[in-house]
């Protein structure tokens, strides 16, 4: 082997995902199907329904978010508006 050589070994670096904190959520998109990340806030209630424009599309979307004790993560979804 000469120096400066590259030897492949067939493994594939795995992608890191991001790890989201636990005042982030995410849902996809319903027009687009892009897939994004929202800042939860639990003081707004365990029931929460509010519209949002999509970042990547522009469309509005209902975005709903419930929170219960015994989830890990609070739920979150979105409807097209």
């Amino acid at each position: 082997m000469r120096l400066g050589s590259v030897v492949k070994t067939g493994k594939r670096k795995s992608k890191r995902r991001r790890r989201r904190s636990a005042d982030e959520g995410s849902y996809v998109c319903p027009s687009c199907g892009e897939q994004i990340v929202i800042p939860l806030d639990r003081s707004e209630g365990s029931d929460q329904r509010y519209v949002e424009d999509c970042p990547v599309c522009c469309n509005p979307n209902v975005i709903s978010v419930e929170y219960d004790p015994a989830w890990t993560e609070p739920r979150v979804w979105a409807e097209a508006e």
